[in-house]
């Protein structure tokens, strides 16, 4: 088949490796001039294979089903194969490593509540090693100075640099007879009887056999006049990109603070901060404040390379969250339109599984 995906982020570029190596013609539709130009360019970096959880509740009430947390516990169970599969035989190149992130945590009830959910995790074969401040600096070095309670080591998991990871992966599929499509807004869809006839775009209309959509925070928008509700909202985050000095010693470890929703990833000669989630916005506007906020926070886990006195760049993204923290992979009630969206912040952890499964029900 010829298949039209909807978007240049990890989630379609991936998508379309998927589908090429299935053997059908594979066009990617993307409004930017260059893949990975929107939630894929600066994300925290970090594959979190490890975060498999418990069904979880709020306020009283289930934020997922037990299906879809099942289904979303069993993308993560096995992405991190898939992901080593894909680099493989592609020879994707480019800064990543597998050897582990470091969860900290500055309270003992905090800690306690992460070790519990742990006896989850370890149930289904995930390893971690709970360590005292003093592991974890020995284990890190680069934390030295700082003040926490203590640590969750998931030595399986790992960080790598999605910008580089999509734009060399887009360009190896091209050499694959993958095209892409630049400069092209998809702004709506011609459709005969159950099926999509054709997608609306600024440049005219595109035909296809099938589509995919994979519009990130976009395709809830663009699904409504189909009359698909996806229970999507997009919520901005934030990342910080600092250069590195020969001499720093900086995290090689992928460094989390989950009770603050920070992420630190060492990529070649940068360090990567990402976190915070804030309201349900498509704007991308960037608080002063909040800037300031992240870098304090950078600034108490790692005193000795003085963050706050660096250049650096910055950048805002909308992440596609699920209502129920679960992405939407799969078919439509229209017979040749599938969805591959609403991964929340895990878009790069989950892209390689997320793609293959894709596949599978197209296939």
């Amino acid at each position: 088949m010829h298949i039209l995906i909807l978007g240049g982020g990890v989630i379609g570029v991936v998508s379309a490796y998927y589908l090429a190596k299935q053997g059908h013609r594979v066009t990617v539709v993307e409004r930017h001039s260059a893949v990975a130009e929107e939630a894929s360019y600066a994300n925290g970096g970090q594959l979190c294979y490890s975060c498999v959880n418990p069904l979880k509740y709020r306020a009283g009430k289930e934020m997922a089903t037990n299906a879809r947390r099942r289904f979303r516990n069993q993308l993560f169970l096995e992405v991190r194969a898939a992901f080593i599969a894909l680099i493989e035989d592609m020879g994707v190149r480019f800064d990543y490593q597998l050897e582990g992130t470091l969860q900290l945590y500055f309270n003992q009830e905090s800690l306690e509540e992460a070790l519990d959910a742990c006896i989850f995790k370890g149930s289904l074969g995930i390893p971690y090693q709970a360590l005292s401040p003093a592991a974890c600096i020995q284990r890190e070095p680069a934390l030295a100075g700082a003040e926490f309670t203590g640590g969750i080591l998931f030595p399986e998991d790992g960080t790598g640099d999605v910008l580089v990871f999509t734009r060399v992966l887009a360009g190896l599929l091209v050499e694959r007879g993958v095209q892409f499509q630049y400069q092209t807004t998809v702004t709506g869809w011609r459709t005969e009887g159950d099926r999509i006839a054709a997608i609306v775009t600024d440049q005219g209309e595109l035909v296809a056999d099938a589509y995919v959509l994979a519009l990130g925070a976009h395709s809830a928008g663009l699904a409504k006049p189909l009359g698909i509700a996806l229970p999507i909202v997009p919520k901005r985050g934030y990342s910080i990109t600092i250069p590195l000095e020969a001499d720093d010693i900086v995290p090689q470890l992928g460094i989390g603070d989950p009770e603050n929703e920070m992420y630190y990833s060492r990529m070649g000669a940068y360090l990567r901060i990402a976190g915070v989630t804030e309201r349900p916005s498509y704007a991308l506007d960037i608080p002063p404040e909040r800037i300031a906020w992240m870098m304090a926070q950078a600034d108490r886990l790692f005193p000795r390379l003085h963050l706050k006195e660096r250049e650096h760049r910055v950048r805002a993204c909308l992440r596609p969250s699920s209502a129920d923290s679960a992405p939407i992979i799969g078919k439509t009630a229209y017979t040749n339109l599938y969805m591959n969206t609403g991964h929340g912040g895990f878009g790069w952890t989950l892209a390689p599984i997320s793609g293959k499964r894709l596949a599978s029900v197209i296939q």
